[in-house]
């Protein structure tokens, strides 16, 4: 039988046959890997979204107003 080891630290892994990683924390470490180009992309629109809510917030001030744009 064929031993399989853990996609993400190397360790043997027990159980069952289809199993791919030895633990929660390797499986969790695997795919935060995988995904964090994607995640570093949202959270970066993600704050200049925050930025742009905060500029209007200050200069609306509660009350209906039109801002010209600036470049």
């Amino acid at each position: 039988m064929e031993k399989k080891v853990c996609l993400d630290c190397g360790e043997t892994i027990k159980g069952r046959s289809d199993k791919k990683f030895c633990n929660d924390i390797c499986r969790n470490s695997y795919n935060n890997k995988l995904n964090s180009d994607t995640t570093n992309y949202v959270r970066n629109v993600n704050n200049i979204l925050r930025k742009n809510r905060r500029v209007l917030e200050e200069n609306l001030k509660g009350e209906t107003t039109t801002l010209s744009k600036q470049n």
